[in-house]
């Protein structure tokens, strides 16, 4: 095994990364890599690509029957789909907030789209927190604890306008996990913006490698990938290796990387 590990590392290094990464290509490393960095990012380089290119249809069954790296690149294409041609409250509902049988990953496609249902109803004082606090902290699914948390972190920004402010979230035992994920997506930008207090790259390593806990982590994660964009293909492609040969860091550090370079393969399709 560390044999073939080694051996996918050279080839991974020795990627054509400016040219020749072709869709065909890309489908190929995230179906069979047998390093999982490699996987997400080729599925993660293939989403836009999906989202404009692929139908609903051909989404869904996607969602269904390709391999799991894929299965994720096609929901969050879908998610995009759905975003841009609108689905209807009612349809949303029946995928997140009635008892739902549909897979996770079409759950997670419905989440923007919701949001933005949300948000507008929000807006329009069609719903008021306590109507939010009813999705958000009840047993609903993840994804519609997560939409309804997203409206309430942004209609609520002035009370956790820093990182300080919003960390004692974490340590609520009764959040629900939409709830944390949403305060994890604010916790990101708090660690970036402003730049007066945003954390440094040294900084965001750290948290994402160390915290003990992992929404924190991700929210580390996210900002570092984000600081990691400005890197080329190349060098972040010579930065997993090593990490990738070791075995080194968390989840979510690796995903930082393995994010980045979807998104620097992304550009070149």
């Amino acid at each position: 095994m560390k044999r073939a590990v080694g051996l996918a590392l050279v080839l991974l290094i020795g990627l054509p990364v400016l040219a020749g990464m072709t869709v065909a290509e890309l489908e190929r490393r995230a179906a069979t890599s047998i390093l999982p960095e490699e996987r997400m990012a080729a599925a993660y380089a293939l989403v836009d690509y999906y989202a404009e290119n692929k139908t609903e249809a051909e989404l869904l069954a996607m969602i269904d029957e390709a391999p799991e790296t894929l299965q994720k690149a096609a929901s969050l294409a879908l998610g995009e789909l759905w975003l841009a041609e609108g689905k209807t409250e009612l349809q949303l509902v029946r995928l997140l907030v009635l008892p739902s049988d549909a897979p996770v990953l079409v759950k997670e496609a419905a989440v923007p789209a919701y949001f933005t249902l949300l948000m507008q109803k929000y807006i329009d004082k069609f719903i008021d927190g306590d109507d939010l606090a009813v999705l958000y902290k009840g047993d609903y699914s993840e994804q519609a604890q997560y939409a309804a948390a997203k409206v309430y972190f942004t209609a609520n920004r002035g009370k956790y306008d820093t990182a300080d402010k919003l960390l004692p979230v974490f340590e609520d035992e009764d959040a629900t996990p939409g709830f944390l994920r949403a305060a994890a997506d604010l916790l990101s930008g708090l660690y970036q913006f402003p730049p007066t207090l945003a954390l440094s790259m040294d900084q965001l390593k750290a948290i994402a490698l160390e915290d003990d806990n992992p929404y924190i982590r991700h929210a580390a994660a996210m900002a570092l990938s984000d600081k990691l964009r400005s890197q080329s293909a190349e060098a972040l492609i010579r930065a997993m290796g090593g990490f990738i040969a070791t075995g080194y860091g968390s989840a979510e550090y690796r995903w930082a990387y393995a994010y980045a370079l979807g998104a620097a393969w992304a550009k070149h399709l």
